[in-house]
């Protein structure tokens, strides 16, 4: 079983079960045993935060129950962080459901799908600072200053 932590330092614990694959079929639709079955659910699903978080109280409700906590107060201490923590823990899970050969494809959809993503982060953090630097702040600044100068004095007259 892994585990992922919350914002708040609670711990949670991701275990798959037939249970678990029910639970979230009767809360949120999805057959976490289907996750991979085709390329448009593995996208849809991990590009949906809400809905992935929505999924992962579900996998989790049993511990959210024994914990006194709702759906709304796990939600409310979830972030970037505490998800791709979770996306590891779920997908590493779902994989450890299955027996082999099944098993073994979806830890290596799991380690292309962390290695893709690790690049396309860090793709997308130099497209940010590039854009960082190309961003003339003290003309935004002054323009900003000057606009609302100019408003202000309208509103005075």
């Amino acid at each position: 079983m892994r585990t992922f932590k919350t914002k708040d330092g609670a711990e949670w614990t991701v275990d798959v079960t037939v249970g678990t694959v029910k639970r979230c079929l009767d809360e949120t639709g999805l057959k976490l045993t289907d996750l991979f079955a085709t390329d448009r659910q593995v996208q849809g699903f991990f590009s949906d935060d809400v809905q992935f978080c929505l999924v992962l109280a579900a996998v989790i409700r049993p511990q959210l129950e024994a914990a006194g906590k709702t759906t709304e107060d796990f939600l409310s201490v979830i972030d970037g962080t505490c998800i791709e923590q979770a996306v590891e823990a779920l997908i590493g899970e779902v994989a450890d459901f299955f027996q082999e050969p099944r098993k073994g494809l979806l830890k290596r959809m799991l380690a292309k799908y962390q290695a893709a993503h690790a690049k396309v982060r860090a793709e997308d953090l130099a497209k940010v600072e590039t854009k960082l630097e190309t961003i003339d702040f003290e003309t935004l600044i002054r323009q900003t200053h000057t606009s609302s100068a100019s408003s202000s004095q309208d509103n005075a007259a």
